[in-house]
């Protein structure tokens, strides 16, 4: 009993101290969780042609690049398949477990080990030492708030839903990073690759396509895989049957937008 006397006020304490803790760190965090919060899914804009090179991130909050970013980390895949193309590989500190996936990389193998893999673990991604993080707009708004907190200078980048928003986010990686001509040149071969498809298909009988993943996910218009199919030559079923973006649809459906491929 006495035992239990003596430690319920030394609980009581560290319970408190645990409590203003707490508070404190929501106090200092809130203004970034709640303007990350209302800025999700817009990109950042950078400030000046050379560098330093100002990130302004839609929340309203800036951070600076002094001098082109020597460990770049990754937490979105679009940036790993970007950067591997325009980025050498001893400036990239992370780079997301995706890119060892069969099922959804394009740059199998592309990456060693040596780089490490990540998530939006802030713990782990701040173990990098990053000097710029890449994230994507549907990245967790509380992940980016803190991480601007520690002052880590974040890129967000656009959606993914066109080439044009993909021409957009090559632009703005490359900007960011210091290899704007690098990026021109992928985006002007790419660009050429597009329109000898598009001469190709233009007076091709154009099949109706759907697209169908794992458990019925699907899409629609407005979607970077429905401009693939018009490219190449093909006619969206889904986009026909009026749905937009991505979707999910039972079997019966697919059956019955009896697609040609």
């Amino acid at each position: 009993m006495k035992a239990s006397l003596h430690m319920q006020p030394t609980r009581f304490f560290v319970g408190c101290g645990y409590t203003i803790a707490l508070a404190l760190a929501m106090w200092w965090l809130t203004p970034y969780v709640r303007l990350a919060s209302d800025a999700a899914y817009a990109a950042t804009q950078i400030r000046n042609a050379e560098f330093p090179k100002s990130l302004l991130d839609p929340s309203g909050i800036t951070q600076t690049l002094p001098t082109p970013p020597q460990r770049i980390v990754s937490v979105v895949l679009a940036a790993d398949e970007i950067l591997a193309e325009i980025a050498p590989l001893e400036r990239i500190a992370g780079v997301t477990y995706l890119v060892d996936d069969p099922t959804a990389s394009n740059v199998l193998a592309h990456y060693p080990s040596e780089i490490a893999r990540t998530s939006t673990n802030v713990e782990a991604l701040l173990a990098t030492n990053p000097d710029l993080v890449i994230v994507a707009p549907f990245t967790q708004s509380d992940t980016v708030a803190q991480l601007l907190a520690a002052k880590i200078p974040v890129l967000r980048l656009d959606n993914n839903d066109s080439f044009e928003q993909v021409f957009l986010n090559l632009r703005r990686i490359g900007e960011a990073i210091g290899e704007d001509e690098r990026a021109q040149t992928i985006e002007l071969q790419t660009r050429a690759r597009i329109d000898a498809v598009r001469a190709r298909t233009q007076h091709a009988k154009r099949p109706r396509v759907l697209v169908l993943g794992a458990n019925g996910y699907t899409v629609g218009s407005h979607t970077l895989t429905d401009e693939v199919i018009h490219i190449a030559g093909g006619r969206n079923a889904l986009q026909e049957a009026g749905f937009v973006g991505d979707a999910q649809i039972s079997e019966e459906l697919a059956i019955r937008l009896a697609p040609d491929v």
